[in-house]
């Protein structure tokens, strides 16, 4: 049976999903500072609404999406034009995981409960969804098809900025999505609402690719992913799944199927 607390922490979290959305918009289609100016304010009302709530589920909830401004805020101020390639991701990521450990400390929440449990008898199973990112990677390239994100790589040393990608754009997203926010979702609105809602969330900050297949693709993988950490209780393997999208989206794909000369 339904509580009015619960349809009121429901509608709370509908709204500022839909205010997240619109920041998105503002920097995709408007004026980036727009934007900008709108996360800082719903940073700051999410951490005042997070300190207000009734409930831990609700403080949870509240709080961990706070670190969805937090990582836009991050991308959209740091002064990365210093840093070349792959290395902008490595700045903004090392930031981000920083505060998602702060997020964690202060709910009290250990990394098993966020997914970041291991279990040797699960590595076969983590190591086989963390391969799926190498067709969905070349299934963004063909929708997208971005220059490569190095300008030029020699022969052979492509593994450095692979690893550094892998790294900085798997985990700290996937700890943040299908981690702190899921788990949190889950628990204030429904295992199904929850999952839901971020899955919608995770899509409108792709908003910037102008390109609605490119959108669909991304709802559909986020519910993937967000099923997947659900089942398994870890997000590792999706982890390894996002970083490889990426490296073969913005490396691989791009040296592979259309070498540059040197």
């Amino acid at each position: 049976m339904r509580t009015g607390g619960a349809t009121a922490l429901e509608r709370a979290a509908l709204a500022y999903t839909a205010a997240l959305a619109a920041a998105e918009v503002l920097v995709a289609a408007v004026d980036p500072r727009l934007g900008a100016f709108l996360y800082a304010v719903l940073l700051v009302l999410l951490l005042r609404q997070g300190a207000r709530a009734a409930t831990v589920a609700g403080q949870r909830l509240f709080w961990s999406l706070a670190l969805v401004p937090v990582l836009r805020l991050l991308s959209l101020s740091l002064p990365l034009g210093s840093f070349s390639g792959v290395w902008r991701y490595a700045v903004v990521a090392a930031l981000l995981l920083v505060g998602e450990a702060i997020a964690m400390r202060a709910q009290g929440l250990r990394p098993a409960d966020v997914g970041l449990r291991w279990r040797w008898r699960d590595l076969p199973l983590q190591a086989f969804i963390g391969l799926l990112g190498v067709p969905l990677g070349l299934l963004w390239y063909a929708l997208l098809k971005p220059s490569p994100l190095v300008a030029a790589i020699p022969p052979g040393a492509i593994w450095v900025p692979a690893v550094v990608l892998l790294v900085s754009t798997g985990l700290p997203e996937e700890l943040l999505f299908r981690g702190l926010l899921q788990r949190a979702s889950g628990v204030a609105i429904g295992p199904w609402l929850g999952p839901l809602l971020i899955t919608c969330l995770w899509t409108a900050l792709r908003l910037g690719s102008a390109s609605w297949p490119a959108l669909g693709l991304t709802f559909v993988t986020g519910g993937v992913f967000a099923l997947i950490a659900g089942l398994t209780g870890s997000i590792w393997g999706v982890s390894l799944a996002n970083g490889l999208t990426n490296v073969v989206l913005f490396l691989l794909a791009p040296y592979l199927l259309e070498p540059p000369a040197f």
